[in-house]
């Protein structure tokens, strides 16, 4: 006796579903709320007051040189070691910082022009001479004053 094979009649298949169609809806919808979400963002943020322009970048100027808190006359180049004037890196990268705002604000503004020319000089007498004297202390007390006057 020979073996018979018996083939079976096998059922239509149906087509498998594209993955591209079923991630398309999900893609749209990630990006409609990821929008969304940086809109709601960008409105309560928003550009009005004090945050926007001139006024924003001399305030943000004010409010680091605020932080920078209260400085000494050091002896001697920067950086020392421990002189007791209240000057380290974190100080200096302020300092530029509020420098850099100050410009910015000046650049647009003229009414922050004295600000940024006090700032600039303090730049020049702590940042380039390495020098934190009299004279420096001075310029940053004249550029807390215009902050002071906004």
């Amino acid at each position: 006796m020979k073996a018979v094979d018996v083939v079976l009649p096998q059922e239509p298949q149906s087509p498998v579903p594209s993955r591209r169609i079923s991630t398309l809806p999900a893609l749209v919808i990630g990006l409609v709320a990821g929008a969304a979400v940086v809109g709601l963002i960008w409105l309560l943020v928003g550009t009005s007051g004090d945050s926007a322009g001139p006024a924003g970048d001399a305030s943000a100027a004010c409010a680091t040189l605020d932080r920078v808190g209260e400085l000494k006359p050091a002896a001697g180049r920067l950086p020392n070691k421990d002189d007791g004037s209240g000057f380290s890196p974190a100080v200096a990268d302020r300092l530029a910082a509020a420098r850099v705002l100050a410009d910015a604000a000046a650049r647009d503004d003229n009414r922050y022009k004295a600000l940024s020319e006090a700032l600039d000089q303090a730049h020049t007498s702590i940042g380039r001479n390495f020098r934190l004297d009299e004279k420096a202390i001075g310029q940053l007390d004249e550029a807390r004053k215009q902050c002071d006057a906004l």
